[in-house]
Formats: C-alpha cells, sequence, structure tokens
C-alpha cells in the first residue's frame, strides 16, 4: 500500500543524501587504507628486527626498535599535523613504553612469558 507523499515537489530525504554518503565512506575507506599500511609497516619494523637480532639480544633490540618506532611515527603524526614534533614524540613514546610495560606486566601476573 502506497502512502501519497505530503509534498510531492519535494523528494524525500533519502533519495538525496546517496552523494553524501558516498563521499563520507569513500574519504573513510581512503582513511582506513592508509593507517592500516601505516600500521602495518611500523609493526614489521620491530619484527624484522626480532628475526635478525642475536638470540640473547631479542628482547633488548625489539624493545629498542619499537620506542624508536614510536618516536618516529609521532614525529610524522606531528609533522602531518603541524604539531611540534618533541612533545608528540615524548607523548607517542610515553603512551607507548606504558602500555609495553602494562603487557608486560599482566604477562607475568598470569605467568605468560613470550
Amino acid at each position: 500500500m502506497s502512502h501519497p507523499s505530503a509534498h510531492p515537489d519535494d523528494p524525500h530525504y533519502v533519495t538525496r543524501n546517496s552523494w553524501l554518503r558516498a563521499a563520507v565512506l569513500g574519504a573513510n575507506d581512503g582513511i582506513v587504507s592508509v593507517s592500516s599500511l601505516v600500521v602495518g609497516v611500523a609493526a614489521a619494523i620491530p619484527v624484522l628486527a626480532a628475526v635478525v637480532a642475536p638470540s640473547d639480544w631479542i628482547v633488548p633490540t625489539v624493545w629498542a626498535v619499537t620506542v624508536g618506532s614510536l618516536a618516529g611515527l609521532g614525529a610524522l603524526g606531528a609533522k602531518f599535523g603541524g604539531a611540534p614534533m618533541w612533545p608528540a614524540m615524548v607523548r607517542v613514546m610515553g603512551w607507548g613504553v606504558l602500555a609495553m610495560a602494562v603487557t608486560t606486566g599482566v604477562g607475568y601476573l598470569f605467568g605468560v612469558n613470550i
């Protein structure tokens, strides 16, 4: 059963919003794709360091390379965002080191050591 429109000369919103939805979702796809690439590359660097490090130095090497990568990501974000570089680097490294410390603590708490 079809109901006549109360405003036949004014199309319904649903028929007008397709371009907006496509524009927003298209932008989100691009942002997600670039973000995924950056995160993937940033994650590959410490893994590569673990592969090439001597077995006695794997943990310190991965830790140092990870903190260095965090500094690089902080600097990159500051550069693209137009923010001061040092505070961004310190913030990203600080929260990253805190996250690693909490993860390590939880691992020790549950007896998991990787």
